[in-house]
C-alpha cells in the first residue's frame, strides 16, 4: 500500500471514530436508560459477535483487504470497515462476556423475579432466561480449562476437545446447560471441569430457590394479599 493510500485509510478510519463519538457525545444515554434496554444491546452485540467471526475477513475485496493497485474509493470502504469494526469487536466482546452471561441474568432475577413490580409471567419467563444465560459463564470456563488441558468432557471414552481440533461450543454449551437443569449432560466432567460442574449444579440450586421459593413465593402472597398485620 502506497503512502497516500495509507492516508485515505488513515483518515477514513478516523472519520468514522470521531463521527461515532461525536454521536455518542451529543447523545450519550443515561445509565438508567443504558439498563433498560440491556437485553437488547447484549443479544444484539452477541449477534453482531457471531457474524464477524463467520465472514471471511480475507477473501472480500475492499471491505477487508485492498491490493496495492487500489482504487482511492476502495481504500475508502476498507478505512470505513475498519472503523466500524473497530467499534463493533469491542461491543461484541463487551457482550458475550460479560452483558449476556452476567448482567442480563442479574437484571432477571432481580427485576423480573424478586422486584417490587414483579408478576408471575415475568418470573415464568425470566426462568429459562437466566438458566441459558448463566450457562454461557459456566461454558466459557469448561472451554478455557480444556484449551488448558486442565480438564475436558468425556462421553463413550472419546475426549469432546482435543488440541489440533476445534473448539466445541455448542457441545460444551448443551453439557452446561444441561448440568444447571438437572437434565441428562451425556459427557462426563474429568479433572478440573467436575469441580465446575458440581459449582454450576450449586448455583443451579440456588437460583431454584430464588426463582421459586424467594422470588415466586413473594409474588403469590402480594396477589393474595398476604403479609404482616
Amino acid at each position: 500500500m502506497s503512502v497516500a493510500q495509507k492516508i485515505v485509510v488513515y483518515f477514513s478510519v478516523t472519520a468514522v471514530l470521531v463521527g461515532v463519538s461525536l454521536l455518542l457525545y451529543f447523545h450519550l444515554p443515561s445509565w438508567s436508560t443504558v439498563y433498560d434496554w440491556i437485553e437488547v444491546i447484549g443479544i444484539g452485540g452477541t449477534a453482531i459477535f457471531a457474524t464477524l467471526l463467520r465472514l471471511p475477513l480475507k477473501d472480500q475485496r475492499p471491505f477487508f483487504h485492498v491490493p496495492p493497485n487500489a482504487k482511492w474509493w476502495e481504500n475508502l470502504v476498507f478505512g470505513a470497515t475498519s472503523g466500524l469494526l473497530a467499534l463493533a469487536i469491542p461491543v461484541g466482546i463487551v457482550s458475550v462476556l460479560f452483558l449476556l452471561p452476567i448482567v442480563i441474568p442479574f437484571k432477571a432475577l432481580s427485576v423480573y423475579v424478586l422486584g417490587p413490580q414483579a408478576s408471575l409471567l415475568s418470573a415464568i419467563l425470566a426462568f429459562p432466561i437466566v438458566y441459558a444465560t448463566t450457562s454461557i459463564a459456566f461454558t466459557a470456563v469448561y472451554i478455557g480449562l480444556m484449551v488448558k488441558q486442565k480438564g475436558n468432557l468425556k462421553r463413550n471414552d472419546a475426549l469432546l476437545y482435543s488440541a489440533d481440533g476445534p473448539w466445541p461450543f455448542l457441545e460444551t454449551y448443551y453439557f452446561s446447560l444441561s448440568t444447571m437443569v438437572k437434565g441428562s449432560p451425556q459427557y462426563e466432567a474429568t479433572n478440573w471441569c467436575r469441580w465446575v460442574a458440581l459449582a454450576e449444579v450449586t448455583v443451579g440450586r440456588l437460583l431454584d430457590v430464588a426463582i421459586v421459593t424467594v422470588g415466586i413465593g413473594a409474588i403469590l402472597k402480594r396477589s393474595l394479599g398476604v403479609g404482616p398485620h
